[in-house]
């Protein structure tokens, strides 16, 4: 196109429009530009990043005998390129882990042992879990498994138990230790070992056979009484062995609650369960209930009919109270008889008492946050 036979205004016209495009055309190629990757660059912004490594990735010790040590080690490598921070957790206090190096830098290594508590026998299957910061992979589960055979089978179990000891009598239990390992090996008893119980090994056969006894040594504490025994061998791979005896004294009568407590809400007089537990082998009778206080009235209902067929009975009594305002300074007892052939449970106490619920004091940061709400 000319514009010769154009007018002066209209060739100027078409002179501007024609310059206003060469430079929208100019800025679009310079955006280009200055937008594409440079050599060695991906389109989109890299933002460095951890990469966690970890091997091998299971320890399986096999079949050991027991006491035999099993420990394995683990590399950690950070392969990324950007700090690596981990933790790690064993799911059971018989997996032990040494403590690896964290965080680690690009490029860089650590190790850690893992150590199964080979005193205990049988199948294992635990976890390590190692937790990190890599986006990709931040839990890992290492697992821990093999088999523990015993280097001595105990006969009928692997352990003494009394499960209804008493405070003041003695009484004695044994199991029978049977060497599995295919060499005969000595068991003699570590000496020096406290009450409370007697402990005596007898040699059934040489390196083959033993009897474990245990003796309560009264008076035993209420409750869970326990001791490892250890036994020394002549296996230079398993030094020691260990066996667990415990004794259980229960009382063969004891009430529930130990204690009853009046609370301040309480505004009339009102009747409160209270029970007597006894061993059904026992055959326990309440011959009668008496209250040092005329305020707090106790009454023998009867025995639990719900527990026919149970191990543990009880007995139910029903203890009336004044409101919380009239009950007396000082903790009023009930005194329970029983026909129990054992002293120690021919007389119980229950205590009654008021007890004032304390108000929690207002949270200081709450009171803060309470003001500032105020003052908007």
């Amino acid at each position: 196109m000319t514009y010769q036979n154009q007018s002066p205004l209209f060739r100027v016209l078409m002179t501007f429009a024609a310059l206003g495009a060469l430079a929208t055309s100019t800025v679009g190629q310079s955006t280009d530009e200055t937008t594409k990757p440079q050599a060695g660059q991906s389109q989109d912004a890299q933002v460095g990043q951890p990469n966690i490594e970890v091997t091998p990735d299971i320890f399986d010790f096999g079949t050991i005998w027991q006491g035999v040590e099993a420990t394995k080690e683990f590399t950690v490598k950070n392969t990324g390129d950007a700090p690596l921070a981990f933790t790690l957790k064993a799911s059971c206090g018989c997996t032990t882990l040494t403590e690896p190096k964290s965080p680690l830098a690009p490029g860089e290594a650590t190790t850690f042992k893992v150590t199964y508590d080979t005193k205990r026998f049988g199948k294992a299957r635990k976890r390590v879990t190692i937790t990190s910061n890599d986006p990709d992979m931040d839990k890992i589960v290492l697992f821990v498994q093999g088999e523990v055979k015993p280097l001595y089978q105990g006969s009928p179990e692997d352990f003494i138990k009394f499960d209804e000891a008493k405070v003041n009598t003695e009484a004695t239990q044994s199991i029978i230790l049977e060497n599995q390992h295919p060499d005969p090996v000595k068991l003699m008893l570590k000496q020096d070992q406290k009450a409370p119980f007697r402990i005596e090994l007898r040699e059934l056969e040489p390196g083959r056979k033993y009897e474990l006894r245990a003796t309560t040594e009264p008076p035993l504490k209420r409750g869970w009484n326990r001791r490892m025994v250890w036994l020394e061998t002549d296996l230079k791979e398993v030094p020691r062995l260990m066996y667990a005896v415990s004794a259980n004294v229960t009382p063969s009568v004891f009430v529930t609650p130990a204690t009853l407590y009046v609370l301040p809400p309480v505004a009339e007089r009102t009747d409160y369960p209270v029970w007597v537990h006894f061993r059904a082998k026992d055959a326990i009778e309440i011959e009668r209930v008496e209250s040092n206080n005329k305020l707090v009235e106790a009454t023998l209902v009867g025995l639990d009919a719900k527990r026919r067929g149970l191990k543990i009975k009880r007995y139910e009594l029903r203890v009336s109270c004044p409101p919380y305002a009239e009950m007396p300074e000082e903790p009023v007892v009930v005194d329970i008889y029983t026909n129990s052939a054992d002293p120690d449970y021919q007389h119980l106490e229950l205590k009654v008492a008021r007890r004032e619920v304390k108000r929690l004091e207002p949270n200081v940061r709450h009171e803060a946050q309470g003001d500032a709400k105020s003052n908007k």
